[in-house]
């Protein structure tokens, strides 16, 4: 219960606190993507590769995604957990780690995803207006 309340309330300072635990390499500081997918000790150890990629983030609803509002490319909700790729590069339905994020799937491409750039999907706009644009390692999954 008291994780819980404090995880919520981190919340608005994960990437401070990524960057601290990253200094200090104390996993109980860490976001809870970045503890669950253990991105401050290594990557997964089931991928088949891994691609230097720019990342940006969206979020559901027209302001980012449009008039496919809510909607991914294969009909999936747009959700953490979700990112847009370039189909000649990870094609679609593909698992995937992606550092300082976590476990995605490939489930939406967009006309300005092309080639190794990647769009995370979040839950809330502010928390993808807030990730910015990012060079990020992303591990293809097993």
């Amino acid at each position: 219960e008291v994780e819980k309340i404090i995880t919520n309330r981190m919340a608005p300072y994960e990437k401070e606190a990524a960057l601290i635990a990253g200094l200090l390499n104390n996993q109980s500081l860490a976001p809870k993507a970045t503890r669950d997918n253990n991105s401050l000790a290594g990557a997964p150890q089931n991928y088949k590769r891994i691609l230097n990629m720019t990342a940006t983030a969206y979020a559901p609803g027209p302001l980012d995604n449009g008039k496919w509002n809510n909607l991914t490319y294969v009909g999936g909700t747009v959700k953490h957990g979700v990112i847009a790729v370039d189909p000649r590069i990870i094609p679609m339905g593909t698992k995937v780690w992606v550092e300082g994020y976590g476990e995605a799937v490939a489930e939406d491409q967009g006309s300005a995803i092309k080639g190794n750039r990647i769009d995370l999907a979040f839950d809330d706009r502010r928390d993808a207006l807030d990730y910015g644009i990012q060079n990020v390692k992303l591990y293809v999954l097993n």
